[in-house]
């Protein structure tokens, strides 16, 4: 990808939608427990299988092993209907990829991906996985701010950057444009096995797609002061 675009992502402070991010992970959670029928015999080994193949196919990356990890932990928990993730739950994934690889530690995306979602469930306790990825905009607008505060320290250390409106590009484009994007991309990746002639039917509103998410970081970037150096 090309750096410029990369930075105009960071910039905005939304370069999570182009990594491999916990949000990415959530949503295909959230595919994944619709297309499995209820009727299916061992559902939840199904709804295992197929979100680790996910994750085996995008090549493992940290920040989505973290959220697969606690996806499966949500899902083996007998008790996960009446409890939201917590703490625990974030410490246990936590020492599962440490005791697996200690070199962890160092890596900018592990330490971006637990203190965002730490910080997240420490400022919003009521956040939980939901099968429908349904949120209202003041739940959005929170758990944005909650993120942005645990992982300004890291962006002013590793980057020396504060994205001044950070919040004004998420509520644009995390809600609704990020979850279209991927989802359409998916069934133009199945499309394609299937009916390859027709991908022109998707690919042409998932071009215009991510023509807006640019278009956006683009007009973001254009706002005075919008990124701070320190």
């Amino acid at each position: 990808m090309d750096p410029g675009v990369k930075d105009a992502f960071r910039n905005s402070g939304i370069s999570h939608v182009l990594a491999l991010s916990g949000l990415h992970v959530g949503m295909i959670a959230v595919l994944v427990r619709h297309i499995v029928p209820p009727f299916v015999p061992f559902r939840k080994v199904w709804h295992l299988l197929l979100l680790w193949s996910y994750i085996g196919i995008v090549g493992f990356p940290v920040s989505a092993v973290r959220a697969a990890l606690m996806l499966t932990i949500w899902w083996v928990n007998p008790y996960s209907k009446q409890h939201t993730f917590n703490l625990d739950v974030v410490m246990l994934a936590f020492l599962i990829l440490v005791s697996y690889n200690p070199r962890n530690l160092t890596d900018v995306g592990f330490q971006l991906s637990f203190c965002a979602v730490t910080s997240i469930l420490f400022f919003q306790p009521s956040w939980r996985y939901n099968d429908n990825y349904s949120r209202t905009p003041q739940q959005w607008f929170w758990v944005c701010i909650s993120a942005q505060i645990g992982v300004l320290p890291l962006t002013l250390y590793y980057f020396g950057t504060f994205p001044t409106y950070f919040l004004i590009a998420n509520l644009l484009i995390t809600p609704v444009l990020l979850p279209l994007t991927l989802y359409i991309g998916v069934a133009l990746l199945m499309m394609a096995l299937i009916f390859p002639q027709g991908c022109f039917v998707l690919a042409t509103p998932l071009h215009y797609l991510f023509e807006v998410q640019f278009w956006i970081v683009e007009k973001v970037n254009e706002l005075p002061f919008s990124v701070i150096t320190f």
